[in-house]
C-alpha cells in the first residue's frame, strides 16, 4: 500500500480547550476502516486538546465531531466482492475503467509481473457540529494504492501501511491547528 495524498507537516496542537468532545463514527465499516477509525480517536485522546473525548449517543457534550470516511468505489474482482454495480466505474469515468480492466488484462498475463493495481481516492471529512446546526467541515485525502504482484515484492520496503498510524495522527494534529477558533 503506497499512500500518496501529502502528509501534514503540523505538529501537534499545544493549546488545551476545557470541553468535552463527542464523537460519532460513519462509514468505517471494514476491518482496516476500524482499525484506521481506533487509531483517529487515539490521536484525538492523546492530543490533550479536550478534556475528555467520548462516544457521543445522546449525551451532553460542548463539541460534536462526526468522523467520515468517504470510501471510493471499490473493485475486486480477484480478491473480493465489489460494493459498487459493475457498470458503476464505466458508466461514470470510462478513462479510468479502460486502464483499470488493462492493468487486470496485462496482470494475468504476466502471471502478475505486471502488478493488479488498485486505486482508493477515499477522503477523511471531520465536521464540527454545536447542537443542531453543523458549524464547519474538514476534508482531507487519503488516497493510496495498493499493488499485488511481483513486481511489488521490489517496493515492500516502501509499503506504508504501518505508517497508518503516523499519518493519520498527523491528519488530527492538521485538523486540530485549523478549527482551533471553530470550537
Amino acid at each position: 500500500m503506497f499512500f500518496t495524498a501529502d502528509i501534514p507537516n503540523v505538529n501537534p496542537p499545544r493549546y488545551k480547550i476545557e470541553k468535552t468532545m463527542g464523537y460519532e463514527l460513519i462509514g468505517w465499516e471494514g476491518g482496516n476502516d476500524k482499525q484506521k477509525a481506533s487509531i483517529l480517536l487515539q490521536a484525538f485522546s492523546k492530543s490533550n486538546v479536550f478534556s475528555t473525548v467520548q462516544f457521543h449517543e445522546g449525551l451532553d457534550t460542548d463539541t460534536n465531531i462526526q468522523i467520515i470516511l468517504e470510501s471510493s468505489p471499490k473493485f475486486r474482482w480477484f480478491l473480493g466482492e465489489t460494493h459498487e454495480p459493475v457498470t458503476w466505474m464505466q458508466e461514470n469515468d470510462q478513462g479510468r475503467y479502460l486502464l483499470y480492466i488493462g492493468n487486470r488484462v496485462l496482470s494475468l498475463r504476466s502471471f502478475f509481473v505486471i502488478p493488479d493495481v488498485d486505486r482508493d481516492d477515499d477522503f477523511l471529512v471531520i465536521r464540527i457540529r454545536k447542537p443542531n446546526k453543523l458549524t464547519k467541515e474538514y476534508r482531507y485525502s487519503l488516497e493510496s494504492y495498493q499493488m499485488f504482484g511481483w513486481l511489488s515484492l521490489v517496493f515492500m520496503w516502501y509499503d506504508d501501511s504501518k505508517r497508518w498510524d503516523i499519518i493519520l495522527t498527523k491528519i488530527v494534529h492538521q485538523f486540530l491547528a485549523e478549527a482551533k477558533d471553530d470550537f
